[in-house]
């Protein structure tokens, strides 16, 4: 005889496990489809400051530069109801014979939602060193930019780069020494 369990304790709490999960993720895609048409383009300001070292590492024969940039960035728009976090970094461009694009990241902080959508840097010294195993630096264009990885509570993850500026390396390096008799 075929008894059905459709009534038993267990089948009961089957149904309503696995109703309450398909409950769950209809709410999740509508929070999703809810954020789709929202403008999240922030508002940014970044200016290079200058440079405070730019040598040569002889044993690696290497060019490094440490240097110093200002940003403003209101990233309000960019946070909703489906924001976990954003990372944010600032990137170091330039082109060269070897190789038509070269990013380095010169810059990065992690922002938690709740913790203030705005960024306001002056004279940062980059966190991360501009580093060209090339030696193709001097006299060549270095554009800051500034990005932005959306990660969301629930959904796909997005990026994003807005604001920029460039600047010319000098053509002869900068050492501290150099810096300290220049401002005497």
């Amino acid at each position: 005889r075929f008894e059905s369990n459709m009534y038993s304790l267990s089948g009961r709490l089957q149904a309503v496990f696995f109703h309450s999960l398909l409950v769950l993720a209809g709410l999740a895609i509508a929070n999703v489809l809810t954020t789709i048409f929202l403008d999240s383009q922030p508002e940014v300001q970044i200016r290079f400051g200058g440079i405070n070292r730019f040598d040569n590492q002889g044993i690696q024969d290497s060019e490094r530069v440490y240097f110093t940039f200002d940003l403003e960035a209101d990233l309000t728009p960019v946070f909703n109801w489906n924001t976990k976090q954003l990372f944010v970094w600032v990137s170091a461009e330039f082109e060269n014979d070897k190789s038509k694009s070269n990013a380095v990241v010169v810059w990065d902080k992690i922002i938690p939602r709740y913790k203030g959508y705005k960024i306001s840097l002056k004279d940062q010294k980059n966190k991360y060193v501009l580093y060209d195993p090339n030696r193709t630096l001097r006299n060549n264009e270095v554009t800051l930019k500034f990005h932005w990885d959306f990660m969301p509570i629930f959904g796909m993850n997005y990026q994003g780069q807005k604001g920029e500026t460039e600047y010319r390396m000098p053509g002869s390096y900068i050492t501290q020494t150099n810096q300290q008799q220049k401002s005497k």
